[in-house]
């Protein structure tokens, strides 16, 4: 069922950016957003960290909505995103990755259009050196097809995928085990979960060298 929106009232879109130890990486995440013009809410959610990478977030200011917890891993941290999450629909971008095209406004175009549980992204891998590594764009996929891809460890990239935010909290967002966002996407497959793809933009995985990663 669609989504009931009152004439001229755009669909809300949360982003939620968890971040643990990773401020050199943040401000590329935040302008990738900021870039698409899609007025999504922007939720950084700090997970403990101890680099200072948070306070890199300051210049923001209330473009931004910035949480703090104490260190409980990456699926917590999303859940915590999620419960303070305003919009309809909800994304999670982890914080050394990027957002490119008009990759929310689409997403938003087709959740508002269709109401589905899940939107599914092109989404892809790079290195910051430019060298393209993959590419997923989930031409003509079904439910069926997708949990199958999923169970045989061609998982999705958890930035290709909008969740309705209703649903996600009526799930009990991600679970403490391995894997947590492919067990999620699972979870609500199981259920029969309305999925939609859309073909605009792209999700993109940055690569960067290990020596600013460890």
């Amino acid at each position: 069922m669609a989504v009931a929106r009152p004439w001229g009232e755009q669909l809300r879109l949360s982003v939620v950016i968890p971040i643990y130890n990773a401020g050199r990486f943040i401000a590329a995440a935040i302008d990738g957003v900021l870039a698409d013009g899609h007025p999504a809410e922007i939720i950084v959610v700090d997970d403990g960290s101890t680099d200072g990478g948070m306070a890199l977030t300051a210049g923001y200011g209330d473009r931004i909505v910035r949480l703090s917890r104490p260190n409980g891993g990456i699926g917590a941290a999303r859940n915590t995103g999620l419960a303070a999450a305003t919009g309809d629909y909800v994304v999670f971008l982890d914080a050394d990755d990027v957002y490119q095209g008009r990759f929310l406004t689409s997403v938003a175009a087709f959740a508002a259009e269709s109401g589905p549980d899940l939107v599914f992204s092109p989404s892809g891998s790079r290195r910051t050196s430019g060298v393209r590594l993959w590419n997923h764009g989930w031409p003509g996929k079904s439910r069926h097809d997708i949990a199958l891809d999923i169970a045989a460890g061609r998982t999705v990239a958890v930035h290709a995928v909008a969740y309705r935010a209703e649903m996600l909290r009526a799930a009990g967002g991600f679970r403490h085990v391995f894997r947590e966002d492919t067990e999620l996407l699972l979870r609500l497959l199981l259920v029969r979960a309305v999925v939609w793809l859309q073909r605009h933009g792209e999700g993109l995985r940055l690569r960067y060298p290990r020596a600013l990663v460890r």
